[in-house]
């Protein structure tokens, strides 16, 4: 993918279920209201047999499979998933079990994510794996979240206080380019337009507003006399 392309997330208002968890509540429970929150339609099962019955039902285009699900081991549940389809598999493993995460790559997974794993981190796999998957209103980078209709930022499936527009605007140049540079020249084009440009210290107020947004989350780094670059903290 170019440095210019737009991710594209996970989210579509016409499926009934977009993505399909399939693990103890410990796992699901809070991706799934993260997920929910983020306006995609979700279902969340405990065990192998029910993600079977579930995805014949569905037909999700993702499908997120925690090494803890109950009654078969999860290497044979990517496995028996993989020979329904396509479907995106992500399996969730702990860091350090390394032997698991072969196997279930072996098996058919798609990609892995670790504990603790959030909806952000689905969402960036998902995009990395298949970035037309699906296509909506939403652009994420890590935990951080854009709703381009509503004007909306989340962190983690956590929603923060709305930003004036110029902010939002900002951070969705920043954002869409992630951790790229984009310059000063690109920033006033993209967002108060060719006719409009704004100095330089304009640029940066509402840069160190977003930075004072994004502590601890991201970092808004001034490139001297180039541009801007967002950064994962």
């Amino acid at each position: 993918m170019s440095s210019t392309a737009a991710p594209v997330p996970l989210v579509s208002h016409s499926r009934a279920v977009a993505v399909l968890l399939v693990g103890p509540a410990a796992d699901t429970h809070e991706v799934g209201d993260q997920l929910r929150g983020e306006g995609i339609p979700v279902e969340a099962v405990p065990s192998g047999l029910d993600a079977l019955v579930r995805l014949g039902a569905l037909a999700p285009p993702v499908v997120v499979v925690s090494c803890g699900v109950e009654d078969v081991a999860a290497p044979d549940l990517v496995a028996a998933i993989r020979r329904n389809g396509d479907t995106l598999i992500f399996a969730v493993v702990d860091a350090d079990d390394a032997a698991l995460a072969g196997r279930v790559v072996l098996a058919g997974a798609s990609g892995l994510l670790t504990r603790p794993f959030t909806a952000g981190s689905v969402l960036a796999a998902v995009e990395r794996t298949d970035p037309d998957l699906l296509r909506h209103d939403r652009a994420t980078y890590g935990p951080i979240s854009l709703d381009l209709d509503a004007y909306t930022v989340s962190v983690s499936g956590r929603r923060l206080a709305d930003p004036p527009a110029k902010e939002f605007e900002l951070l969705r140049v920043l954002l869409r380019r992630a951790p790229e540079l984009v310059t000063d020249d690109e920033l006033r084009s993209s967002v108060w337009g060719a006719d409009t440009a704004p100095a330089d210290n304009t640029i940066a107020v509402h840069a160190a507003r977003l930075r004072h947004r994004l502590e601890g989350v991201a970092t808004i780094r001034r490139v001297r006399g180039r541009g801007y670059v967002l950064t994962l903290a």
